[in-house]
């Protein structure tokens, strides 16, 4: 299956702008324990386990929460560029097994209203690299970002075990680059 175009040099720019913004970059396992893997994906069908090694995240946030779960990972903003492994019922041109994500995190000690800033602020990284109309649309988790009725990431503040972060999409590639070429049509 072709998943289309990685536009790395649009990752990178992303990493760098992000860290303008305030983020602190760091590296983070492309893996994580089974139990972190399910707070956010319950479904083992739709989990990629790695025997002897972990769960192969579906998205940075996963890593992000067991460094948080851990105690390893400070407060802060933060963001990272990983691969995201998806076990989706159906691939298509715009869902893919597997992509690339540059993911924002959050886990200082207030949330409230973060999910809302993180999505205005990759709204505005996302119209400084290509797309005309980013649409702001409230979920039942918290926000989605549009590009042409196409999804091209998602915000929301999360509590777990006494545990809270809020995260989000900083830029998902080739999803994305396949936006705004719908955009332009």
């Amino acid at each position: 299956m072709d998943i289309g175009e990685v536009d790395w040099k649009r990752l990178a720019a992303a990493l760098d702008w992000y860290e303008g913004a305030g983020f602190r970059r760091i590296s983070l396992p492309w893996h994580a324990r089974r139990e972190v893997i399910e707070v956010t994906c319950p479904a083992p069908e739709r989990q990629y386990a790695l025997p002897g090694v972990g769960t192969l995240v579906g998205s940075a946030e996963q890593s992000f929460m067991q460094m948080q779960f851990d105690g390893l990972l400070p407060k802060g903003r933060w963001v990272s560029l990983t691969p995201c492994f998806r076990a989706e019922p159906v691939f298509d041109d715009l869902h893919h097994p597997y992509f690339m994500k540059v993911e924002l995190y959050s886990n200082e000690d207030t949330q409230e209203a973060l999910d809302i800033e993180l999505a205005e602020t990759a709204r505005r990284f996302m119209r400084l690299h290509g797309a005309r109309e980013v649409d702001v649309v409230r979920t039942y988790i918290g926000y989605d970002l549009e590009i042409g009725g196409v999804e091209v990431g998602s915000y929301s503040t999360r509590e777990h075990n006494g545990h809270v972060w809020t995260c989000g999409t900083g830029l998902a590639e080739p999803r994305f680059s396949q936006a705004v070429g719908i955009e332009s049509l």
